[in-house]
């Protein structure tokens, strides 16, 4: 695995699939299987609470990081195996953030710091300082080049991965943030809040180009609790923590689509895209399950069981293969869960 610097990862990425547009859906269309995910593998290992999963880009990895203030690395090819233990922080992760190559992975934490580690070696490379308060949300650029963070500070910074020097700082949310993440190609960010907005924001500049969620609408004053682009770039899904998950189309300022149907009222609970067998919006929920949505009609296909009642926290979709991961909140699950689905 390659150990270059990720300002050096700017190979031309591997094209992802899109979700296609939820407001052109064919009049007539063919019958299709609908997702029947089953429990596949349980990893343990972590002491503490799990707070984030995640997926490498080339499907070939699967990080989880922990209140216990390590990160795990699991092979996921072939037999899961676990392939590095590391003690990344002095406080809880939140977050982890992989560059497009998958040979580096940032994290987050609540020592309001958020570092960088060579996959390969498990060794850190760079330890980002700046924030004054627990940072939630790391996430790489497209070409490896920067890292956005989002803080309980109500700020988030741009930060160089060369010398770990802080390039801009996006100031404008007026509670904590809940997520911040970049577009496919870096040009744009998004950020989110427990103010209830959701703030899109030119790269370069630093500067916030408009609101799209929580100022002319109904969900104004509802705490926000997670954000991020679809993979084409060209819609937002936000949930809010009134059991609602929102598709929103940048260009338009509009919100085209609601999923309803899953319980989140306190929590911030990580919702993802899944391309890789039809478009489907997925996102734990507060009674313990797992939500999958059809995107383009926004009706349930099927809700996961868990094997404990608690908060689905965290969940994240493979790249290529109908696999999910997710990680529950509370001392009494401490366990990683994959699941598959043959459709």
């Amino acid at each position: 695995m390659s150990s270059s610097n990720p300002i050096d990862s700017s190979q031309q990425m591997e094209s992802q699939p899109i979700p296609m547009d939820p407001e052109e859906v064919p009049e007539a269309k063919p019958v299709r299987k609908v997702p029947s995910y089953k429990l596949f593998a349980e990893l343990n290992g972590h002491r503490k609470p799990i707070s984030v999963v995640r997926f490498s880009p080339n499907g070939q990895l699967l990080a989880s990081g922990s209140v216990d203030k390590y990160f795990r690395i699991w092979r996921t090819e072939g037999e899961i195996e676990e392939k590095a233990v590391v003690k990344a922080h002095v406080a809880g992760l939140n977050d982890i953030g992989w560059t497009y190559d998958s040979c580096f992975l940032a994290t987050c934490s609540d020592d309001q710091t958020a570092k960088i580690f060579d996959v390969s070696t498990h060794k850190r490379k760079l330890t980002l300082k700046g924030h004054k308060d627990y940072i939630i949300s790391v996430a790489f650029n497209a070409y490896g080049n920067m890292v956005l963070t989002g803080s309980y500070d109500n700020t988030a910074r741009l930060w160089d991965v060369r010398d770990g020097r802080c390039i801009r700082e996006l100031q404008g949310h007026k509670e904590p943030l809940s997520a911040a993440s970049f577009n496919h190609d870096g040009t744009l960010i998004c950020t989110s809040s427990h103010d209830g907005f959701v703030n899109l924001w030119d790269t370069t500049s630093g500067k916030c180009a408009k609101t799209v969620l929580g100022n002319h609408d109904d969900t104004a004053g509802i705490s926000c609790g997670f954000s991020k682009f679809s993979p084409n770039g060209r819609y937002i899904m936000a949930s809010k923590q009134d059991s609602n998950i929102y598709l929103i189309d940048i260009k338009k300022d509009k919100i085209v689509k609601r999923y309803t149907g899953h319980k989140n009222e306190q929590f911030c609970l990580f919702a993802d895209f899944s391309v890789t067998s039809g478009s489907y919006i997925v996102c734990g929920s507060e009674d313990g399950k797992i939500y999958i949505w059809d995107l383009q009609q926004g009706e349930i296909v099927q809700v996961v069981d868990n094997p404990s009642p608690l908060v689905i926290g965290s969940v994240n979709c493979h790249p290529s293969k109908n696999v999910i991961v997710s990680s529950a909140i509370g001392v009494e699950d401490q366990v990683v869960r994959i699941w598959h689905s043959e459709a």
